[in-house]
């Protein structure tokens, strides 16, 4: 059942990271293979929709490319079997995808190899997963990501 007010950013908020599984769809592009993404942070836009930021935002060398991307038109649907919602599914006519988002978990078959790298450098860096979340957070609600 869609719902305008669903918060995909309370949803994952306590997730280790998202995996998120995206599929072009017919006419909307050229590929109709499955691309997988992996998420930090997925926040809510002001206007509606949600941003996510991929693990490459930390790289220290700097990101090949842009690590935020927003669906500020998406329609999001809950995966739920009861409470707490265990992922969600969004269509986005804008961009022409659909997809399926879900919590990582460091044991999931297949690897997903940059967000085992980047919690390796948050423990050895320290890192406050909250307070970066409100860190990188008031970035969101300003310009469009890819």
């Amino acid at each position: 059942m869609e719902d305008e007010k669903i918060s995909v950013e309370e949803i994952s908020k306590d997730w280790a990271g998202s995996v998120f599984l995206i599929f072009t769809k017919p006419g909307a592009g050229e590929s109709s293979k499955p691309i997988r993404r992996a998420g930090v942070f997925v926040f809510d836009l002001p206007g509606g929709g949600f941003s996510w930021v991929e693990p490459h935002a930390w790289d220290p060398d700097g990101a090949s490319a842009p690590a935020r991307h927003d669906r500020p038109r998406a329609k999001v649907t809950l995966i739920s079997a009861g409470k707490p919602a265990v992922g969600f599914l969004y269509d986005d006519d804008e961009t022409g995808e659909t997809g399926m988002v879900y919590p990582w978990r460091p044991d999931d078959w297949p690897a997903v190899p940059e967000l085992e790298a980047f919690y390796a450098q948050v423990a050895a860096e320290g890192i406050d997963l909250k307070a970066e979340r409100d860190r990188v957070r008031p970035g969101i609600s300003g310009g469009r990501g890819a």
